[in-house]
């Protein structure tokens, strides 16, 4: 029968009877609802008010501690700083260079890149363990020492080992009501606190929060009172309250005295009658108070004046009458839909409900038989489904495994029937020990089934299980109810004896390889390691294993080469990986460099992308090439120092000559004298130089003395300046001052700053800038002199880079050069102990570098 047809066709419903039978009934409470009502008034509206005040208050506390371990994660997350971490450490430890420059970039970092990301923040100091600010946003506040902080002290006494938050104070360094959020700096190298990160916030971040007075009205208000009973936010009645508003109220005193909260109704700090709540922040030892004055609260109570209404009871019997009718007409339907339920609940669908009215309980009967009718049809379904499922489940070719709680095997999948050569009512209800009792005593533990009601987390293993005659990877997962409740595990065994073969096969090629191999995954940690590495680097397997690679780098790669693995996985675009064999340097347990030849290939293993890398040491064959090229450059200027030397020095010997003569016929203290002076000096200059030209092809002893680099560059800049000028060149000089003396021939020197200068100024046939600057550099943990000759000529091509030291090679017209400048002045500086090199584009200028041993350092 049709639902809706059969609605149509009903007079007076079960609806209607309901309706007027309780209107009946509801004459008899109304007139004790209304007396209890007015009596209990006062009370319910009392206590509404309090509790939101409750709420409110629970609220902006929940709301400020939010807040403050916001700030307590950010000072976390900055004290973790590795930059910051291992500036601090150069300050702490570091020689007077290094600190300076450790404490300029810290202080730009913490501006640049750390305060700006928190707008709350007013100052980030960074305090060395004797309490002293090494580094700041604000750098007039470096040097100073910090107030005593007990949270401080409790940092370098390691008490505390996680973010604090001072109490509320006035500092004079920043002239304003502070609250600080302090952190520890742990040493990367023996996790001791190297120092502490104090991140300062103005006291009025927490008005922030108090002084929304949104649902508080116009007498309403929050603040917080700390440990002292002091005022530490603001007022609203109040100016200028916070540290200086002194509150000792009833709630302040229970939770102080007692550590018990309060609400109700009490005098505030202004001996004003209020309505409030107290909330206790027992971290910071802090006081919550959400108060409202009591004549605002208890407004809505005066005009509350509801008179008590009597109603008769002259309708009781009627009432009675009506529901015994109403009742016995109900009783026997709803027997007959027991009788079906109780049916269809022993599985008997075919059973209907014979019921012939026209009210709800007609059409309840219609819709239960509608339901049975249905659920036949979904049984039904369930059926195939579940057959579908089993199908799928024995179609997995790898082992699936159910186990309950008491760790007996309930389900399996064909796979482990057909592994196992059994039917699964030999297995079924077995434990996993008796199923597998050829898997060794030791790797039982490892399949995690009767360890799993404990460890309730997914464990992965891989074991030999002989019985199934190979090496499988076994999962095991623990299984939960709809309540959270343990109640089995699953477990997954997949055959991996092909891929571990293949394993074997691999490591023995890499194990027996003479060149290292290192296997590192997308992070850059390492997870394969070579005996052939081990003899490279002098590391353990077990040193590395698990360490980022760049730990073998040392700079700049070391600093690049996150950054630079990240691009490749992001962009696939690589310098190295994939592009074939590139000489780089590596860095050894002992701190030494060496150079390597490097080839970088991506693979796949277990399912996981992977990077092997195969390097080789070249440090001999470089050595070789070396000494190659500088036999080369020694026999080929010992061929021409004799003929140079004749052909120089008999015209100087002419010029020397004549020179004199001219003195003879000049009078004395006149310009002419001393130009001719000069002349005398400096073809005695060449001389000099051409002996030494004769003792530095034959290798021989430098006489050398204390010279002061900047001292002895003025000089040279003063002969050519003249003529550089007559070219339209601007000549630039940026010396250090303070240089350290170095151990140096200065008339081998003055060759060499000769040279640079004068190949300048022919790099710049058109004019240009010539910039000469020096300082003071670290080496290999040693210190050098650094001189640095910068033009903004054409530039050198990359073709002839390589070849600018080799004697004869120039790339000036004929006539105007002979190639060996660059080779003597190369020969001149490695004899000193030092070092030359070139940096060029072209199109883009030269700059030649010279780097020098100071005094006592050449060895």
């Amino acid at each position: 029968m049709n639902i809706s047809s059969r609605k149509t066709s009903i007079g007076l419903s079960i609806k209607c009877k309901l309706l007027l039978f309780t209107l009946c009934i509801s004459l008899i409470p109304i007139a004790s609802i209304t007396t209890l009502y007015y009596i209990n008034a006062h009370n319910i509206i009392k206590q509404h008010k309090l509790d939101d005040l409750t709420a409110i208050a629970e609220s902006r506390k929940i709301h400020i501690m939010s807040f403050l371990e916001a700030k307590k994660d950010r000072a976390l997350d900055y004290s973790t700083d590795g930059f910051i971490r291992e500036k601090l450490e150069t300050i702490n430890h570091g020689d007077f260079y290094s600190k300076k420059e450790a404490v300029i970039a810290l202080n730009r970092h913490l501006s640049v890149n750390k305060k700006p990301i928190d707008h709350h923040i007013i100052a980030i100091n960074i305090v060395n363990r004797y309490g002293k600010i090494v580094a700041s946003t604000n750098e007039t506040l470096i040097g100073r020492d910090i107030p005593d902080q007990e949270a401080i002290a409790k940092i370098m006494d390691k008490i505390y080992d996680k973010p604090c938050i001072s109490q509320p104070y006035y500092t004079p360094l920043l002239n304003t009501k502070c609250i600080d959020v302090s952190a520890p700096i742990i040493s990367s190298g023996n996790d001791e606190v190297s120092g502490i990160l104090i991140n300062h916030y103005e006291l009025s971040i927490l008005s922030d929060i108090t002084t929304n007075r949104v649902g508080l009205g116009e007498s309403g208000e929050i603040y917080l009172v700390n440990s002292d009973r002091i005022m530490i936010t603001e007022s609203r009645f109040i100016e200028d309250a916070p540290l200086r508003q002194v509150v000792d109220t009833e709630p302040v005193q229970k939770i102080l005295e007692h550590g018990a909260t309060m609400t109700g109704v009490y005098p505030d700090y202004r001996g004003v009658p209020i309505v409030g709540s107290s909330m206790y922040m027992p971290e910071y030892g802090w006081i919550l108070l959400a108060e409202k004055d009591k004549a605002e609260v208890f407004a809505s109570i005066r005009v509350l004046d509801i008179i008590a209404m009597i109603v008769g009871i002259t309708s009781t019997a009627v009432i009675i009458g009506v529901g015994i009718v109403f009742a016995v007409s109900l009783s026997r339907p709803i027997r007959k839909l027991t009788h079906a339920t109780e049916r269809l609940a022993d599985g008997d669908l075919g059973h209907k409900v014979e019921l012939s009215r026209k009210d709800e309980i007609g059409i309840l009967a219609d819709s239960f038989d509608t339901m049975r009718i249905r659920l036949g049809k979904l049984l039904k379904s369930i059926e195939e489904g579940k057959k579908e499922w089993e199908s799928t489940f024995d179609s997995v070719r790898d082992i699936i495994a159910l186990y309950g709680k008491d760790q007996r095997l309930i389900r399996c999948n064909k796979a482990l029937l057909e592994g196992l050569n059994v039917k699964s009512e030999e297995i079924i209800g077995k434990k996993y020990f008796e199923i597998f009792n050829q898997i060794k005593k030791e790797d039982l533990s490892k399949c995690a089934v009767m360890e799993m009601a404990e460890i309730m987390k997914p464990v992965t293993n891989e074991i030999e299980v002989l019985c199934l005659g190979g090496i499988y990877s076994i999962s095991s997962f623990p299984r939960f109810d709809n309540n959270g409740e343990f109640v089995g595990t699953v477990q997954i065994m997949k055959d991996i004896t092909e891929r571990k073969q293949l394993e074997i096969q691999f490591r023995s090629v890499v194990d027996n390889s003479s060149d290292g191999i290192i296997v590192i995954n997308e992070q850059g940690i390492i997870r394969l390691f070579n005996p052939a590495a081990e003899r490279l680097f002098g590391y353990t397997v077990a040193e590395v294993t698990g360490q980022n690679i760049k730990m073998l780098m040392p700079e700049p790669y070391h600093s690049e080469h996150d950054g630079y693995l990240h691009r490749y996985i992001s962009t696939g675009k690589g310098y190295i990986i994939g592009i074939g064999p590139r000489e780089v340097e590596g860095l050894r347990r002992d701190g030494a460099t060496f150079s390597m030849e490097l080839s970088v290939a991506e693979m796949h293993l277990a399912e996981k992308r992977m990077f092997v890398g195969i390097m080789r040491d070249i440090t001999r064959r470089k050595a070789m090439e070396k000494n190659i090229r500088e036999s080369y450059k020694m026999a080929s200027l010992g061929t021409l120092t004799a003929g140079v030397c004749h052909e120089v020095l008999n015209p100087l010997n002419i010029i020397s000559s004549y020179t004199q003569l001219l003195l003879t016929d000049t009078k004395e203290g006149s310009e002419t004298e001393q130009d001719l002076k000069k002349i005398l000096e400096e073809v005695g200059r060449i001389v000099r130089i051409t002996d030494n030209l004769l003792r530095f092809s034959r290798r021989e002893k430098l006489e050398t003395g204390e010279v002061e680099i900047n001292s002895l560059l003025e000089k040279t800049i003063s002969i050519v300046e003249p003529e550089i000028k007559l070219e339209n060149i601007k000549l630039l000089t940026r010396f250090e001052k303070g240089l350290p003396e170095i151990m140096a021939n200065s008339d081998e020197l003055r060759q060499v700053f000769f040279n640079l200068t004068m190949n300048a100024r022919d790099a710049m046939p058109e004019g240009g800038k010539l910039t000469i600057s020096t300082q003071s550099i670290e080496k290999r943990g040693k210190p050098f002199v650094s001189i640095k000759f910068k033009d903004t000529g054409g530039g050198i091509s990359e073709e002839n880079l390589n070849s600018v030291f080799d004697p004869f090679f120039t790339t000036k017209k004929e006539g105007k050069g002979t190639g060996l400048g660059l080779s003597i002045s190369h020969g001149i500086i490695e004899n000193h102990g030092g070092e030359i090199s070139v940096n060029s584009k072209e199109g883009k200028g030269t700059t030649f570098i010279i780097d020098l041993p100071v005094k006592g350092l050449k060895d």
